[in-house]
This record gives structure tokens, C-alpha cells and sequence, in this order.
């Protein structure tokens, strides 16, 4: 009997403090609960209450490029050179805070500008009714062929306060026709020789470069095409070609290059022309008039007449000589030589003269327009008296 009563006791004492731990843990499980609701309230108050954002998680707002109403993608490639930037927010922002200040256009990537980088303004900022979505363009052509940067800074803010950040770029194209410039000879050039080198010289990497499309014309640019080598490359965009054929003197040719030369991006060259002048390379000749090379018996007092294949300068007594005996023999005083038609002259010794060969010595200082020198040249003759002495 009494071992059954403390048995009994045994389990009241256990029953007792088996609810006694349940009820202080239903209590710590209140508390708890009620905690974490506290903690949830502020921090959903804290970013999206009434209140400033201060430290927000930055997944709940964000920024991207957007690609409509006319905006380009976040790195996009061969961009114009003017283009419209629009970038999407994911909630409603302080429009007063989206400006030139806090969004930047730069070339450098981390918006820490160096010699070599540039940033353009911005212009032309526009929002949506609801200031989730801003558009913006440059205010003047940007570069072509170079990576900009579209930086959102911290100073952008929600209508709540809470900066957003962002960092995007995108590439600009080639968009300008190459050009090409005539290396040698020169444009408009003259006295070029007969059988230049000719090159080119483009003002960036191209293609298409044959002796299809860049000819050779005699006359004019729609002339008479002529055969070129084939074209050698050279250093910083250079080509070089000549005639197959020696050209003609005094001559102008045409170099002509095609618009289907096109640079890496597809912008064509306009089609362009370049002429040159070959030069006189040719030795002026004389010919004796009268009386004709060797001949007998003129009259002592006869006119001496010559002609010179083309325009000459330097005919004078101290260039043009008359010798007794020989063309070193002793010189007689012809006068003053007078010039005629077709490139002709003429003169009158100053006296008669007398029996014996006479020879008649052109120098090599007379030249024509090009500077190229006559032949020295010798003719002889003889007079009457001469013929009369051999009898």
C-alpha cells in the first residue's frame, strides 16, 4: 500500500513539470513569433514605408538599358554616332535627381577620366509619366569606332530616396568614307617621267584594291585605258603600280579609283581622280636650210638659214659660230641672228666671203623648254670663190 501511494506521488511530480515546460515554451514561442513580426514590420517600413531608404538590399531596385522607343542595348555594337540612350528603372524615381550630374557618357570605364579619355554631355533628358523610364542623347556626335560608358552614380534616387547605381556601354561604328591621296607623283604634276611608279595612299585599311578598280587613262578620265601592273601594298595603306607600257611625252594621264573600294566597314570611297603630266625627255635637233649641208658653190654673200626641231632658248652669236677651214678654224662675224617662223633662223656675214670650206657649229648650250641640251652640231659649205680658186 504505501509502496503504490509513492508511486502516485512519483507521477504528479513528473506531470507537473512536464506542463510547466510546456507552457514557458508555448510562451518563448509567442515571444519569439512576436519578435520576428517586429522585425519584419521595420524592415519592410524601412524600404517601402513612409520613411527614407538608407540601407535598402539593391535587388529591390534596379536599372537597365532599354531598348524601346528608339534606345539601344546595353553592349550594342556599330552604334550611330548620335544615338538615344533610354534606361529603365524598376520603380518610380526623383526625377529632380536623373540629370547630367549624376548620369554620365565617358570612354572610361570606372568614370575616372585620364588624358586619353573623354566624356560627352548629355542633353535632351526626358521622363516618362510615371519617372520610371529616362531618355537622353549626346549634345554632340560622339567618336567613332570607341566603347562608351553609361554610369547611373548614387546620386540618382527613387521617389523614396534609395540611390540607385548602375554601369552599361555600348560601341559606336565606322561611318566615314575612307579617302585616298595621290602619293607620287603628285597631283597635277608635269615633267613626271615616262615610266613612274605611281602611288597611293589611303587614309585607312581597305579592300577591293586591284587594277580593276584603279585604272590608267591616256587623255582624260574616260580615255584610253591603259595596262598596269599588278599592285604592290605597302606601310600605312599604300599602293604601288606602274604602266606596263613607257608612256608618251607631254602627255596627261589620269589615275582613276573606284567606289567599289570599300574600308573594313563597308563605307565606300567615292570614286576619285588624279592627273599628271609627262615631261620633254627628247634632245632638240637642227637641220641646215640654206644652203643645204655640204653644198658647193654659194654665193659669198648668201643668208645662212637653220631650223631647230622645236622651241629652243640661247641662240646667239656666242652659240651658234661660222669657222674658215674647220669647225675649230677661225671664226667670221655673221651679225646679229635674226629668229623666223617654225622655229627657224637666219643671218647675213657681216662681210662677203671669200674661198674655202665653211662650217657652220651649234653648241650644246642651246636647250629646249625642258632643259634638254642640243647636240653639238656641225654643218659646212663653200662659196663661189672657192670653186673659182679650184679652177
Amino acid at each position: 500500500m504505501n509502496k503504490s501511494k509513492q508511486n502516485i506521488d512519483h507521477r504528479a511530480i513528473y506531470m507537473v513539470a512536464f506542463n510547466t515546460i510546456m507552457d514557458n515554451l508555448a510562451l518563448f514561442r509567442k515571444y519569439l513569433l512576436s519578435i520576428f513580426f517586429v522585425f519584419l514590420t521595420v524592415m519592410l517600413s524601412s524600404c517601402g514605408g513612409a520613411g527614407s531608404c538608407v540601407n535598402c538590399a539593391p535587388s529591390l531596385v534596379n536599372v537597365n538599358m532599354d531598348t524601346n522607343n528608339g534606345g539601344i542595348a546595353n553592349g550594342a555594337v556599330n552604334v550611330s554616332l548620335s544615338p538615344s540612350v533610354v534606361l529603365k528603372f524598376s520603380t518610380p524615381m526623383n526625377p529632380s535627381t536623373v540629370n547630367a550630374n549624376t548620369i554620365t557618357l565617358t570612354t572610361s570605364p570606372n568614370n575616372v577620366l585620364t588624358v586619353s579619355d573623354n566624356t560627352a554631355a548629355i542633353t535632351n533628358i526626358t521622363a516618362n509619366p510615371d519617372n520610371t523610364t529616362f531618355s537622353f542623347s549626346s549634345a554632340s556626335p560622339l567618336m567613332q569606332n570607341t566603347i562608351y560608358y553609361v554610369i547611373v552614380n548614387s546620386g540618382v534616387k527613387t521617389s523614396t530616396g534609395v540611390s540607385v547605381t548602375g554601369s552599361f556601354s555600348f560601341t559606336t561604328g565606322d561611318f566615314s568614307a575612307p579617302m585616298v591621296s595621290i602619293i607620287s607623283p603628285s597631283n597635277n604634276a608635269t615633267g613626271v617621267s615616262l615610266s613612274p611608279m605611281i602611288q597611293l595612299q589611303f587614309s585607312e585599311a581597305v579592300n577591293n584594291v586591284s587594277s580593276a578598280n584603279i585604272t590608267l587613262y591616256k587623255g582624260s578620265d574616260i580615255g584610253e585605258g591603259l595596262a598596269i601592273s599588278p599592285l604592290t601594298v605597302g606601310a600605312n595603306n599604300t599602293y604601288n603600280f606602274s604602266p606596263l607600257d613607257a608612256l608618251q611625252e607631254q602627255t596627261t594621264y589620269y589615275v582613276v579609283i573606284s567606289s567599289r573600294i570599300k574600308d573594313n566597314s563597308g563605307n565606300p570611297l567615292a570614286t576619285t581622280s588624279f592627273n599628271f603630266t609627262t615631261g620633254d625627255f627628247t634632245a632638240p635637233t637642227v637641220s641646215l636650210i640654206s644652203p643645204s649641208n655640204n653644198a658647193t658653190g654659194i654665193a659669198s654673200n648668201s643668208i645662212i638659214g637653220f631650223q631647230f626641231s622645236e622651241t629652243v632658248n640661247n641662240v646667239n652669236s656666242t652659240n651658234v659660230t661660222l669657222h674658215l677651214g674647220s669647225d675649230i678654224g677661225p671664226i667670221v662675224d655673221i651679225g646679229t641672228i635674226t629668229a623666223g617662223a617654225n622655229n627657224s633662223y637666219s643671218f647675213t656675214p657681216s662681210a662677203p666671203l671669200g674661198g674655202g670650206w665653211y662650217y657652220l657649229v651649234f653648241s650644246n648650250s642651246i636647250v629646249d623648254f625642258s632643259g634638254n641640251a642640243l647636240v653639238a652640231s656641225v654643218f659646212r659649205f663653200t662659196t663661189d670663190h672657192y670653186e673659182a680658186e679650184e679652177m
